[in-house]
């Protein structure tokens, strides 16, 4: 087996030269590190993680936890979570949790035993006792009482926004679309807190059609609202895209023009959105920069940077699409 030792001898350096080198110091000559990244392809040198790991007690390994990698919003974020993590030397483990609690424990178990570097989480159970696990924890879109990180973009300033939009372009009576859940509390509720404070500023009538998560039965409730509110509302705001674009397909198919008749608006800004027709106003996160903070704030506390719990809050934009009017 080629070691460090037969890297040194054919580049003519020290070993200390050769580990310096592989945790990318910059404080020796370019053509030191020419010599040696050389000697490295000549021998096929493979650089042993494991022990280097187990000497400096972190895996650089992250876990992702996701309801479900499936969805749109969950699969780009992990695609921005990896490319960033990439950049630091870490590599990412996704766990796909499905919203279930016993599987969210069972991952945060293993992933403890497993001596995980962190977790960044999208968790929508009962697991505040298991946060605290003495694994670097950041949540995203879930307040657990100051006790993690928290990172989540502005849903208050985005239900504002999509009220905005709504009545700067001629709705007169407006309804917010989503779900509630009587066990977890999480950040996405502002999207309608914003939405209705907007609304009641402007004195538009508003309804709150919701159900409580998760939904079984996305035919009945899409109809549900058809048939109770299609001819009186003209304006929606859609607490996701998915769901946006299920009441769009409805609203085509009883004949409902958009967006003369019904205007509608998501939230998230999935790039799919872009290739229906009519394609899909909606409230945009910043996948990337979020994806970014989360990493960053991740490292700190893996490195010993950062100590103290913060709630950080990113901003949101309107991405024009053609099923509001303009």
């Amino acid at each position: 087996m080629i070691t460090i030792k037969d890297v040194a001898k054919i580049a003519g350096v020290g070993i200390g030269s050769v580990s310096r080198y592989l945790n990318n110091s910059s404080k020796m000559s370019e053509d030191v590190k020419n010599r040696i990244q050389q000697a490295i392809e000549e021998t096929g040198y493979i650089r042993n993680e494991l022990g280097r790991n187990l000497k400096t007690n972190n895996s650089r390994n992250v876990a992702l936890l996701v309801p479900s990698v499936y969805h749109n919003f969950f699969s780009a974020f992990a695609f921005y979570v990896e490319l960033e993590l990439s950049k630091h030397d870490y590599k990412v483990i996704i766990c796909n949790s499905l919203a279930n609690i016993e599987k969210d424990k069972y991952y945060i178990d293993m992933l403890a035993s497993n001596k995980i570097s962190g977790i960044i989480g999208f968790t929508f159970t009962n697991i505040d006792a298991y946060i605290t696990k003495g694994i670097p924890f950041i949540s995203m879109d879930r307040d657990f009482n100051n006790r993690v990180t928290h990172i989540a973009s502005d849903n208050y300033g985005g239900g504002k926004m999509a009220a905005k939009k709504l009545i700067d372009t001629g709705c007169h009576f407006i309804a917010f679309i989503g779900t509630h859940s009587k066990k977890i509390d999480t950040d996405v509720k502002f999207r309608l807190t914003g939405f209705v404070d907007y609304a009641t500023t402007q004195h538009i009538n508003y309804i709150e059609y919701t159900r409580e998560d998760p939904i079984l039965d996305y035919e009945s409730f899409i109809q549900s609202f058809f048939d109770q509110y299609g001819h009186q509302v003209d304006g929606i705001f859609v607490e996701n895209d998915n769901l946006a674009l299920m009441f769009l397909m409805e609203a085509r198919k009883r004949n409902l023009l958009i967006p003369n008749q019904l205007s509608i608006i998501g939230f998230d800004g999935n790039s799919f959105n872009k290739d229906f027709l009519p394609s899909l106003t909606t409230i945009a996160q910043n996948i990337p920069e979020i994806s970014k903070v989360a990493v960053s704030e991740l490292l700190n506390i893996i490195e010993k940077k950062q100590t103290k719990t913060k709630r950080i809050i990113i901003p949101v934009s309107l991405q024009e699409g053609d099923s509001t009017r303009r």
